[in-house]
């Protein structure tokens, strides 16, 4: 087992298949792990929660995911007039 925080929900693989990236429904991160060692290389903060898809490029360099930002600092009471 690897903990890779809550709801793990996305997952890509490197296409040299030397970094496994796990991405968090709940918990907003991005664990990059070396899958020979089984040990958690870093935890990325990402940008928002929800993440819901993991993509890595195709050298390896980089991942993208979607997310959802969190909306806590918008008011309840959104309307416009």
């Amino acid at each position: 087992r690897i903990r890779v925080g809550r709801r793990p929900q996305a997952i890509g693989v490197s296409p040299d298949g030397t970094t496994v990236a796990v991405a968090n429904a709940e918990g907003g991160t991005l664990s990059v792990i070396q899958p020979e060692t089984r040990e958690v290389e870093k935890e990325v903060r990402l940008k928002g929660f929800n993440v819901r898809g993991l993509a890595i490029t195709a050298d390896g360099a980089e991942a993208y995911t979607t997310v959802m930002p969190a909306f806590n600092g918008k008011p309840t009471d959104d309307t416009h007039e």
